[in-house]
């Protein structure tokens, strides 16, 4: 994804927002009913959120079978492995965050060996927690799983990570560990 200006990435964050809401109000949104004017790189990067927010949220099953479900999207679309973590190796190791406290309670992100993730508010973060917890910065902290273990890394000057009741910077942890960032604590299971 190409850089956006910051009116567009909080343009498609508001976009965004409103998309989760539709869906925590009982609804299911179509991701289509929400691109507007959108154009270009703006147009992608709006699709990419909408899409990842759409598929936490429903139970859509095949990738392939989504794209026959919403013909619209698949030309702005990029590849799935961009949009969704790959767990189809069952070699690889993998981390599920669920939302274990606060507004966001019951989401889950999952995500597989060699790859970090950030968490926070903003839209270009991978698990994304924006409605309802200002306390969350854009770019939160970030995880990654190697072969030596779960790393984290705290991301936002002027805020904090909690790692089992104190602070962290950065820190390995381990499987069952509790995270919170602002008032959203996140249990980590690692596989």
């Amino acid at each position: 994804m190409k850089d956006l200006e910051l009116a567009d990435l909080r343009w498609i964050d508001a976009v965004v927002d409103r998309f989760e809401a539709a869906w925590r109000s009982g609804g299911r949104p179509s991701p289509e009913d929400f691109l507007g004017d959108a154009t270009g790189e703006r147009r992608r990067a709006l699709i990419r959120a909408l899409v990842q927010l759409d598929f936490e949220y429903g139970d859509h099953g095949d990738f392939t079978a989504y794209l026959d479900q919403h013909p619209t999207l698949s030309d702005d679309l990029c590849d799935r492995e961009d949009l969704f973590d790959d767990t189809s190796n069952p070699a690889n190791h993998r981390v599920i965050l669920r939302v274990v406290g606060g507004s966001h309670e019951g989401r889950l992100f999952t995500f597989t060996e060699d790859r970090t993730v950030t968490i926070g508010s903003g839209c270009g973060a991978h698990f994304r927690l924006a409605e309802k917890d200002a306390e969350i910065a854009e770019s939160h902290f970030e995880l990654q799983l190697t072969s030596d273990g779960c790393h984290l890394t705290h991301l936002a000057p002027g805020r904090v990570t909690i790692l089992e009741g104190r602070s962290v910077l950065t820190e390995t942890i381990e499987d069952g560990a509790l995270v919170t960032l602002g008032n959203t604590m996140l249990k980590v299971s690692i596989l």
